[in-house]
């Protein structure tokens, strides 16, 4: 998984991760968002073959990664309990049971390793140029450092043009429709 945060830092690293993944016999699927849900992922089996599922809803590098992330961990934490019947994740949601506080701390500290986030200074930083260093100490890509920050001071409208804002959702969706075009 720490190949998989690597891959944050290439321009087109969400779908590198997709291959990533399939080289792993892991399936994900990006999906726009499906109606009438906050659906960000889901991780379930299809057979024997597990499938991470990602809706896109929120059109962000840094929730692209963490939702990965997120889904990565069910699949590799609750490969044997909780697959059979699928995880289906709104990220933003405040009450989680243990499965799902399992997921979201394995998928924190696979981004930002928590004993190097709490002496860091980019944690109290004001300014960006503090919290993009230690992102790129970390080889990771800012947005989803800005995107923890954001998330544990409760701060939404702080650095909002350094997320990835409608960064990821075209990476998967124009590619497939090029795809379709060229073989019509």
């Amino acid at each position: 998984s720490m190949d998989l945060v690597r891959l944050s830092t290439h321009k087109d690293g969400p779908v590198l991760a997709r291959e990533l993944l399939l080289s792993k016999g892991i399936v994900l699927v990006a999906e726009p968002h499906i109606a009438g849900t906050s659906l960000d992922g889901a991780a379930f089996l299809v057979g024997d073959v597990p499938v991470i599922g990602m809706t896109l809803l929120r059109d962000r590098l840094d929730n692209f990664w963490f939702t990965l992330l997120h889904e990565v961990a069910h699949v590799i934490l609750h490969h044997r309990t909780g697959l059979m019947a699928g995880f289906f994740d709104d990220t933003e949601l405040t009450t989680v049971d243990e499965m799902e506080e399992e997921a979201n701390t394995l998928a924190s500290n696979v981004l930002v390793p928590e004993t190097l986030w709490k002496r860091s200074a980019a944690r109290i930083a004001k300014t960006p140029a503090p919290i993009e260093r230690f992102a790129a100490e970390l080889r990771v890509h800012p947005a989803i450092v800005f995107g923890r920050i954001r998330k544990e001071r409760q701060a939404y409208q702080a650095f909002t043009d350094r997320i990835g804002q409608g960064l990821v959702r075209r990476q998967f969706f124009e590619a497939a429709a090029a795809a379709k075009t060229e073989g019509a």
